[in-house]
């Protein structure tokens, strides 16, 4: 065996190890620090699996759509919207008939709103799977004077569907679910005029949800400012007037209607207060030039908030005062103008009660808190109507314009509108 030099030995190591140097003498490669590494390239979430629901399971599911308690549907829902994406998985649900109650239970879903599980998932089996029957028994709910809660959910559905979920102008159906809503808005306006008492809070409970999406304002502003037709009844029908619900009921004659006693003078005994009443009224009516105001939708709301019930008082505010924050909405300032002034209007009109005037000036004493509204009502003249209630007034509403006349008057931007009438 051949020795090497112990000399060599040492000097093979001494070069093995200058070789290899030392990571702490290793130069650190020019990069980001590790904390701005991981904000800068953030973990990607794993993807997850397209649910995919088999026949049994399916069944189940819809089961307790139709009969389940409201926690077992909610849990269904979220199942199924889970697997909205998965084709095989939707037509078996539209297969075994789980439309329909889907959206009863939507209908019936007093929590509904755009973002809901329940309508995403139906507008993703009306646009992607071809359901366009949903439309048709949504306008069917929306119609049909059942439960106000379904009625509302339905036009609340429509109204997403046309106006906020990503429905293409180009869809087959989608003018004519426009057309439909707007023809439901046009129902709710005139039950402000025509309509029962409980006509008149399913209206303003409508508006109330409508008011809070700003997406809803412009279909709703687009249709304020026309006109409402009057309802015509036909084969007979009962006309039960707001101011006398519960005591005055109008018949239309038909063929089947006993005939009437010969006696002329019973006839005149029953009929001679209304006689009496109708001749005094057309007198008044000769005497005195009234201007009628035009049956808008907003004139509807205004008269509401001077003469309905505290309910109702306080609904109309509501709405107004939700719709007077949309400040980027022009057609939307134009209509709370409107309002405003026809309220004013009610302050400075000889032929209303003292109780409506006061009612106006409580509406206004809620409406001047926003700056906005505000600048609205003293626009449409409200400082001189103050000032003549407070001086010629009666005893009432000469009390609630004072009260409001002084909180005005500490208000440093308003010290401008506010001039005695010359």
């Amino acid at each position: 065996m051949i020795r090497q030099p112990r000399s060599s030995v040492a000097s093979q190591k001494r070069t093995t190890r200058a070789s290899a140097p030392s990571t702490a003498d290793r130069p650190f490669p020019r990069s980001l620090p590790r904390e701005e590494i991981t904000k800068a390239e953030p973990a990607v979430p794993p993807v997850a699996p397209p649910v995919s629901l088999t026949s049994e399971v399916m069944q189940g599911h819809i089961r307790h759509l139709l009969s389940g308690t409201v926690d077992e549907a909610n849990a269904t829902i979220d199942v199924l919207h889970a697997a909205s994406n998965d084709k095989v998985s939707m037509e078996l649900f539209i297969t075994f008939s789980g439309v329909p109650p889907l959206l009863r239970q939507a209908c019936r879903d007093p929590t509904l709103s755009e973002t809901s599980l329940s309508v995403r998932l139906l507008f993703s089996l009306f646009l992607d799977h071809h359901q366009i029957d949903i439309a048709d028994k949504l306008v069917s709910a929306a119609r049909v004077k059942g439960s106000p809660l379904e009625q509302r959910n339905a036009l609340h559905i429509l109204l997403a569907f046309t106006h906020v979920l990503p429905l293409p102008d180009t869809h087959p159906v989608k003018s004519e679910m426009v057309e439909v809503t707007k023809d439901l808005l046009l129902q709710l306006m005139r039950s402000l005029w025509h309509g029962t008492s409980l006509e008149v809070t399913y209206a303003l409970d409508c508006f109330s949800f409508i008011a809070l999406v700003p997406a809803y304002h412009d279909p709703l502003m687009s249709l304020m400012e026309q006109p409402v037709p009057k309802p015509t009844l036909s084969n007979g029908a009962t006309t039960l007037t707001r101011a006398s619900t519960y005591l005055t009921i109008s018949h239309e004659l038909s063929s089947t209607s006993p005939p009437s006693s010969p006696r002329r003078s019973s006839w005149f005994r029953r009929k001679s207060g209304a006689l009496i009443e109708a001749g005094l009224e057309r007198f008044k009516d000769l005497l005195v030039v009234k201007s009628p105001s035009l049956r808008t939708g907003i004139n509807g709301l205004a008269k509401l908030a001077c003469q309905g019930t505290l309910t109702e008082r306080e609904l109309v505010t509501a709405i107004v005062m939700e719709l007077g924050k949309n400040t980027d909405n022009d057609d939307v300032q134009c209509v709370c103008g409107s309002f405003c002034k026809a309220v004013v209007t009610t302050l400075g009109n000889g032929d209303e009660s003292d109780i409506h005037k006061i009612q106006a000036i409580s509406c206004v004493d809620h409406l001047v808190q926003n700056e906005g509204m505000r600048h609205h009502l003293l626009e449409a003249g409200l400082s001189p109507e103050l000032y003549l209630l407070t001086q010629l007034g009666a005893d009432g509403p000469r009390i609630h314009a004072e009260r409001l006349l002084a909180s005005l008057l500490d208000k440093p931007d308003v010290q401008a509108f506010f001039k005695p009438p010359e």
